[in-house]
């Protein structure tokens, strides 16, 4: 029977359009309660729902939330009574949703903004009721209202916190300095250096070609006149003179048109016998007749090293219709150069006219026979009109340093070679040290720099931890400023407002037991002055006596 007339009160309010008039009434709002005591024993059930439901309605209240726990509101669901009210609030019309307490309280921002602004914006059309339990209502209610005064208008977006904290910053860029500008420096350096280095080396190379191909020049002309004053008499005598020298021949013709042919050799018997040497006077003749076609009445030279298997010269001296000649160990031909280089790196090379080898420091280079015909230092100087010059070209795989010098006597070109791999091996090495120089520095740094970024992480860490706790609604933070540089400022600062903050909820909680809460957050946010104001005022007092009725005469 109560049922039915709780049933029949709310289809009443539906047909009376009772809902509307008091939704037009009101100012929509969001209001927030604390969930009812539906148990009493003075009064029934049925009408303790019809009267909040009559309450509510009369506030214009259409929708009600509970926000509850995920452990109350199961208990709440095995609740025949708070089963009832569900049903008759639905039946008065009213919109039942819940929320969450434990995830609005927490310290995900996110969720506790999407709820306020699905309250914000249902209050827009339809005003709202929030019943949550008692202990929760003042810390929701308050952060409701933060919200409003910080977030409003403002469209939410997730926040993520970056992976690379202030300390890998901080790291990373003064690495990135260090980095860049010492190997730039390094570079430049090394590439300054190397073209020093370089101009010396080729200035080398040419001083080197120049000297070989004076003292060459006067080698030649001497051994011309060593060819010119031979006498077979005297040939023992001649040769232990001149001990390098290892034969003398003398080509002439037999009768006018006949060829060539061999009309004396000499040879030198210690030379042989100590560099264990056969005498082949066939080979002998065979080399020095390929160079019979380019005698042109001037001094010819000729390497035969191929032909004794060790590295030999032949100079051949046409004198009228007879060529005679001399044939030495080229030892003797590169001993000024071999007296005047510091160190074997430097490759002396020396070519003819048409670019045929001659001599080579290296005595394996010497007797292979190697065609220097295409070598690029040896094109170049066929080439150019200048009797000397230098280059750097690569050759069979390497990078090289050379020079040259052409000489007057024999058209021969006197080349100096060296690595550039052992040319630039001081700037390979100084760069090395450079980069562990750079090495060092930037451990030197790293170190320094994170042991500094400690000061500054960790009491932004700290200041993160207390934000956290103040979010959570207790402002009761216990941290310090260890610094004196902005961090200390800044949390020297920020224990101000924890401060503040404490103040304002115990003035907030003692303010709202006496006065109504809406008064008292307008109070709180300075909207009504506080203290008093000064104004001139007039003060009448009255004072109303009774008089004693006079006595009738």
């Amino acid at each position: 029977m109560t049922e039915d007339k709780t049933f029949l009160f709310c289809s009443r309010l539906k047909e009376g359009g009772m809902l509307d008039r008091w939704k037009d009434k009101n100012d929509k709002s969001v209001r927030w309660e604390e969930l009812p005591n539906l148990h009493s024993d003075l009064q029934d059930l049925d009408l303790i729902i019809r009267s909040l439901i009559s309450e509510k309605l009369s506030l214009g209240i259409r929708e009600i939330i509970f926000c509850l726990s995920a452990e109350q509101a199961l208990s709440l669901k095995k609740s025949r009574d708070f089963l009832k009210l569900i049903k008759d609030l639905k039946r008065a019309g009213f919109t039942i949703s819940s929320a969450d307490k434990d995830k609005i309280l927490s310290t995900n921002v996110e969720s506790s903004s999407k709820f306020f602004r699905y309250l914000e914006n249902r209050s827009r059309n339809v005003n709202c009721l929030v019943w949550t339990e008692d202990l929760a209502l003042s810390q929701i209610e308050s952060k409701y209202y933060d919200f409003l005064n910080h977030f409003h208008g403002y469209k939410f977006e997730s926040f993520r916190p970056s992976r690379f904290t202030i300390r890998v910053k901080l790291l990373s860029i003064v690495s990135a300095i260090i980095t860049l500008s010492m190997g730039l420096m390094i570079t430049m350096a090394t590439y300054f250096f190397r073209k020093y280095s370089e101009i010396l080396i080729q200035e080398y190379n040419l001083s080197l070609a120049r000297m070989t191909g004076i003292q060459l020049s006067g080698q030649l002309k001497e051994t011309t006149r060593k060819i010119q004053d031979f006498r077979s008499e005297d040939s023992e005598k001649f040769f232990r003179t001149n001990s390098n020298a290892v034969a003398y021949v003398r080509f002439k013709n037999k009768t006018v048109n006949s060829a060539l042919e061999i009309d004396s050799l000499f040879w030198n018997s210690k030379f042989l016998k100590s560099n264990s040497v056969v005498p082949d006077p066939t080979n002998l003749k065979n080399a020095l007749e390929k160079s019979f076609s380019r005698l042109s009445g001037t001094l010819e030279v000729l390497n035969v090293s191929n032909e004794f298997g060790f590295p030999a010269v032949a100079v051949l001296l046409p004198v009228g219709v007879e060529i005679s000649g001399l044939v030495f160990s080229a030892s003797e031909f590169l001993g000024s150069f071999l007296s005047v280089r510091q160190t074997d790196f430097f490759q002396m090379i020396v070519v003819d006219s048409s670019g045929n080898l001659i001599a080579h420091s290296n005595d394996k280079e010497a007797v292979s026979g190697k065609d220097y015909k295409k070598h690029p230092l040896v094109e170049n100087m066929l080439r150019s009109p200048s009797d000397n010059g230098s280059q750097r070209f690569d050759f069979e795989g390497r990078e090289v340093l050379g020079s040259y010098q052409q000489l007057e006597v024999g058209g021969l070109g006197i080349i100096s070679t060296l690595d550039a791999d052992i040319a630039f091996e001081a700037v390979y090495k100084i760069r090395r040290q450079n980069f562990w120089i750079m090495i060092s520095v930037l451990s030197v740094a790293f170190f320094v720099v994170f042991v500094f970024s400690r000061t500054l992480t960790i009491p932004i860490i700290q200041l993160l931890s207390a934000t956290k706790k103040v979010e959570q609604g207790n402002y009761a933070v216990d941290i310090r400023a260890t610094t004196h540089d902005e961090v200390g400022v800044l949390t020297n600062s920020f224990l101000r407002m924890a401060r503040g903050l404490e103040e304002r909820e115990k003035i907030k909680n003692t303010f709202g037991k006496f006065v109504n809460k809406e008064i008292a957050e307008r109070a709180l946010s300075s909207d009504l002055k506080l203290g008093g104001e000064n104004r001139e005022v007039t003060v009448f007092f009255l004072t109303l006596e009774i008089l004693p009725e006079c006595p009738k005469k």
